[in-house]
């Protein structure tokens, strides 16, 4: 049996048996030293930087993509001069985009033009 739940301003049509939406579940243990680690390091823009971090690696320090490694997915190629090895360490990589940031704000008055992901997170 199916049931007719309006979905902005659309009709879509959902099983009877579906379970209920429920809110989202509460951050994993593991990622509150990461989110206070950002906060430390972005301490005047730190929902930014939070925000950033979680749309490029969903706060995942393995994260890698086409070249593009860690938290806050830095380019390796773009910036050769970090060591890419430690790019997968959560402390390396926060650093290495507060410099990454800090390089930005002076070239361009935004330290959050390297990221793609900036025009989600108001930069």
């Amino acid at each position: 049996m199916l049931v007719l739940v309006p979905l902005l301003a659309a009709l879509v049509a959902v099983p009877a048996s579906a379970a209920p939406l429920r809110a989202a579940a509460p951050a994993r243990p593991a990622v509150l030293p990461l989110l206070r680690l950002i906060r430390k390091t972005f301490p005047h823009d730190a929902a930014r930087a939070v925000c950033v971090a979680r749309h490029e690696s969903s706060l995942r320090p393995s994260a890698y993509s086409r070249g593009n490694y860690g938290l806050f997915q830095i380019n390796w190629s773009a910036h050769s001069y970090l060591d890419r090895s430690r790019l997968f360490e959560p402390v390396y990589n926060v650093k290495a985009a507060r410099r990454i940031y800090n390089d930005a704000k002076r070239r361009h008055g935004n330290g959050w033009i390297p990221w793609a992901v900036r025009g989600m997170c108001g930069a």
